[in-house]
């Protein structure tokens, strides 16, 4: 066995020998970067623990302590929705906890009279504020409040389509439920030609759907700031969530 490791270094050498100056440059810095990481994922890790052993656990969750207001602390609770999603660029009202809009638009990549089109996700900015996003309400863990991204996880993961005419009369976009497509969706306006979902005479088209996840929330154990009764994330230290009913200690040492 030595034998056997002298060799493989033996080998090793030579390989970087024979490498060429450039490429040596290359993996060093390679290597340095993932060291880089790994050191800065360490670092984190330790800072969040650190204020996290400081934190309050809260073990009465039915009434808020009000002597915790600006304060980390770490509840423990199954989280029921408080209110529901909302999305501001359309202004509809969900009644679900977290509610997933997909976004597309129809390209033509197509040269001269040879046409070739295709449905690309589009991202909400501030250029295209209809492109996809993710939308969430709030909860409730006993008295104290949740809300933002770390509703995506202490809810049901299965999700369903949600898309309805009613949502079209209320948009002004024009409801699709076309056999070619698994969901439905809402269009920018009126397909060309019924059957065809991909005419290139629809160039620059959007298609918008809903996916939601029912209001079935996950036990669950968070770590954040409070204020006004409410869970949130600080500048420096975001709300951080495991899965499963924890106390203080064995929160800590999922960390």
């Amino acid at each position: 066995m030595m034998i056997m490791n002298i060799m493989s270094f033996a080998d090793a050498a030579i390989k970087w020998n024979t490498m060429s100056k450039k490429f040596k440059i290359i993996l060093i810095l390679c290597v340095l970067i993932v060291l880089g990481m790994i050191v800065n994922v360490h670092e984190e890790k330790s800072k969040y623990r650190k204020v996290m052993a400081n934190a309050v656990y809260i073990e009465d969750i039915t009434t808020i302590d009000e002597s915790l207001e600006g304060k980390f602390v770490i509840i423990s609770g199954t989280p029921e929705m408080s209110k529901g999603a909302y999305d501001p660029d359309f202004d509809i009202q969900f009644d679900y906890p977290v509610v997933y809009r997909s976004a597309y638009v129809l390209y033509d990549t197509g040269t001269g009279a040879k046409h070739v089109t295709e449905w690309k996700t589009t991202y909400r900015s501030e250029k295209n504020k209809y492109g996809q996003t993710d939308l969430c309400g709030e909860a409730a863990i006993g008295a104290y409040t949740i809300g933002g991204d770390v509703m995506k996880y202490v809810f049901e993961t299965k999700t369903k389509d949600i898309v309805t005419e009613k949502m079209a009369e209320q948009t002004g976009w024009v409801y699709c439920d076309h056999y070619k497509w698994t969901a439905r969706y809402l269009l920018s306006k009126p397909l060309t030609y019924k059957n065809d979902i991909t005419n290139w005479l629809d160039r620059g088209m959007m298609r918008v759907g809903y996916s939601a996840k029912e209001d079935i929330g996950l036990p669950c154990t968070i770590f954040g700031y409070l204020q006004d009764g409410h869970i949130i994330s600080t500048e420096e230290y975001e709300v951080k969530y495991k899965l499963g009913l924890m106390d203080k200690e064995t929160f800590l040492d999922k960390y």
